[in-house]
């Protein structure tokens, strides 16, 4: 017997066409399983919900939970994963994301879902982003008064030349 639980990355960081191929994926997935298997669909941003709890023949074509999409939270999407299983069944998380996380402890989590006995499988969803801009530090000196301007020096990328405000 095997327990799978899906755990789809529903944040707004997640192009339209990788949300299509991830829920593609979970439906054909899901055809292959035995009679024997269960499934189930955890979905993320913020926080998770729990989409749909594993059960035999999971029938899915895309999420009826809402979460936040502001942020990306593995470690929520993980722990409800793992909090999901029963039984003594084999244990898979199936994490479909972009990886970008900004929330969270996702190496902890999955550290914990490991200690607990559960696989954890990746599809990454990969797609190219040029517009995006990294701040990758903000320099500020250690003390500043509160009635004195003070400098902060901004050090961003971005794949190509672009105009921003910073306020």
């Amino acid at each position: 017997e095997l327990t799978v639980i899906y755990a789809l990355d529903e944040s707004q960081s997640i192009p339209e066409p990788q949300r299509a191929l991830a829920r593609e994926y979970v439906k054909k997935t899901l055809g292959e399983m035995t009679p024997e298997d269960r499934a189930g669909v955890v979905v993320f941003g913020a926080e998770a919900a729990l989409d749909q709890p594993p059960q035999p023949d999971l029938a899915f074509d895309a999420p009826r939970a809402v979460v936040n999409q502001r942020l990306t939270d593995v470690a929520s999407a993980l722990n409800l994963a793992l909090a999901s299983f029963s039984g003594g069944s084999q244990k898979r998380i199936v994490l479909i994301t972009d990886g970008n996380q900004n929330a969270g402890d996702a190496a902890t989590a999955a550290r914990t879902a490991a200690a607990a006995g559960a696989t954890i499988d990746v599809m990454p969803l990969k797609y190219a982003n040029r517009n995006d801009v990294l701040i990758e530090k903000a320099i500020v000196e250690n003390r500043v008064s509160l009635d004195e301007p003070f400098d902060v020096r901004v050090i961003a990328t971005t794949r190509e030349a672009t105009e921003g405000k910073l306020s």
